[in-house]
């Protein structure tokens, strides 16, 4: 995902809806920098980004989602729950 002024993966923030199919990234990046004289703006770009991506299958949470921020783009990576389970019979 484009995401100019991001330049953390702190500054990245990804929530999984309740069916595990649904993502929410929020990437957000600081535009301005104090010092003792003034105030400088970095950028005049957004600096707020919101997506919500659906899956066709569930997200497989129980692992953990690589993300990688370079050169304003946001890259994540995540393991999909495969279509079948077994069942432990008792």
């Amino acid at each position: 995902m484009h995401t100019p002024g991001v330049q953390q993966k702190e500054q990245v923030q990804i929530d999984v809806s309740c069916n595990d199919r649904t993502i929410t990234i929020i990437a957000e990046s600081s535009i301005f920098e104090d010092n003792d004289h003034c105030t400088l703006i970095e950028t005049n770009l957004q600096t707020k980004f919101k997506v919500d991506i659906i899956f066709p299958r569930m997200i497989n949470t129980d692992h953990p989602i690589r993300v990688n921020v370079e050169h304003g783009v946001t890259t994540a990576m995540f393991n999909i729950k495969p279509n079948k389970r077994k069942l432990q019979i008792i």
